[in-house]
């Protein structure tokens, strides 16, 4: 008899995804195989909560789970060491953003200890994270600047550069104020990305003049 198209996905080999079965994290649930990206609401959180490091990080760099999934995974996480992991794994920027300010959330204005700041040092160098990070090891009073190096100078100038967040902008001046005054031997590659250094390039860059050439063989008008 012929199988039906029910019966040939389950006899399928599992996809990646597939593996993490729900069943073997949620004991309440022990017939459960779906997939973690194809649960919602209460059911997803009440999952993610329960996956280790390891599942949850190859939860997120799986492309073919959907990003809405993961943005609630990152969002029902409630712990710092595994919200550190998430915000420096090799996971999507956006979960990593996320990772940060869910950080912030749970921190609620209580320093992070200083093992934990300690961690989001690769933070410093992607242009992308290195606000939120910042706001984090400051509340913390960390000493970011210590930590610093050419490459986290070039993240900070991308990073004001492309900036469009008012909030964001504020953090990224003061920071590079901050690491001007504690950082002498950085001023080379400060100067060298100095804001002022580009708008002043942009706004006097010379201008091509415009050349006027006489026409030896003029056409008579005939309009």
């Amino acid at each position: 008899m012929k199988a039906t198209k029910q019966e040939m996905a389950l006899r399928k080999y599992p996809t990646a995804s597939e593996r993490i079965d729900v069943a073997a994290i949620n004991a309440k649930r022990p017939k459960a195989t779906a997939p973690i990206s194809n649960l919602h609401g209460e059911m997803l959180w009440s999952v993610v909560k329960k996956l280790r490091e390891p599942e949850l990080l190859a939860f997120l760099a799986n492309p073919e789970e959907r990003r809405a999934a993961k943005i609630a995974a990152v969002a029902a996480l409630e712990d710092i060491d595994l919200l550190i992991a998430v915000a420096t794994a090799a996971v999507p920027l956006f979960a990593r953003k996320d990772a940060l300010v869910r950080i912030d959330e749970l921190c609620d204005g209580k320093p992070l200890e200083v093992s934990d700041a300690l961690r989001l040092v690769p933070c410093l160098n992607d242009k992308d994270l290195l606000a939120f990070t910042v706001s984090l090891m400051d509340m913390s009073d960390f000493d970011w600047c210590a930590y610093s190096t050419e490459r986290t100078v070039d993240a900070l100038c991308a990073a004001m550069y492309e900036c469009q967040s008012m909030y964001e902008s504020v953090l990224l001046e003061d920071s590079f104020a901050h690491l001007s005054h504690s950082r002498p031997d950085l001023a080379k590659n400060l100067r060298a990305c100095s804001p002022e250094k580009f708008l002043t390039e942009d706004t006097f860059a010379p201008v091509t003049p415009t050349v006027m050439y006489l026409d030896r063989y003029p056409v008579d008008n005939v309009a």
